[in-house]
């Protein structure tokens, strides 16, 4: 349920940022898409897997075990999730538009007809 509301609340923040721009407000909304952003990593990260990791362990044996489980696992996939995702944000965080700018003169050139 709180990865839902969380998904939610990335949801609601737009309207909240649209709003809070037009109306001129000194809310620095930058630190709650840092908030919504990291609570998300952090629970498809590490929340959901290890209570999936959990509960895919065997019940039959004790919650030590279990646990301990589903931290190695949880483990391996912070490894793999790291090994992936940084060499992609050092090599792909900057991308290069190529960007023509082109300005409009209007009717100032534009013979005045009466």
């Amino acid at each position: 349920m709180v990865s839902f509301m969380i998904a939610e609340s990335q949801l609601l923040m737009l309207p909240l940022d649209v709003i809070n721009s037009r109306e001129g407000t000194n809310v620095d909304m930058f630190v709650f898409w840092q908030v919504i952003y990291m609570a998300s990593l952090f629970t498809c990260i590490i929340v959901l897997p290890f209570a999936y990791f959990f509960y895919d362990t065997d019940e039959d044996k004790d919650y030590k075990t279990r646990f301990c489980t589903a931290f190695k696992n949880e483990l391996i996939l912070l490894i793999l999730f790291c090994i992936i995702h940084f060499p992609m944000f050092d090599s792909m965080r900057h991308a290069w538009i190529p960007v023509q700018s082109e300005s409009y003169k209007g009717l100032e050139g534009a013979p005045t007809q009466l």
